[in-house]
């Protein structure tokens, strides 16, 4: 019929979807994919590596500021 490649191309499309439905929920459960409130508000560089990239004023310190007339 005039229809099958359409639901041929809607059930490869649902298949899909499920499959990463299920991946993202299987490495979800292995492997967290969200960092906590706590986590974020921490930084990131430090929750996650224990480092800190750069501190602020270094940071502040490499970037100028323009000076304007």
């Amino acid at each position: 019929s005039s229809q099958a490649p359409l639901w041929s191309s809607a059930t490869a499309a649902y298949s899909a979807l499920a499959n990463v439905c299920i991946v993202y929920t299987l490495t979800d459960l292995i492997i967290p994919l969200r960092v906590s409130e706590e986590q974020e508000a921490v930084g990131l560089d430090l929750s996650q590596h224990g480092e800190v990239m750069q501190e602020p004023a270094t940071l502040a310190a490499a970037f100028p500021l323009a000076k304007t007339a």
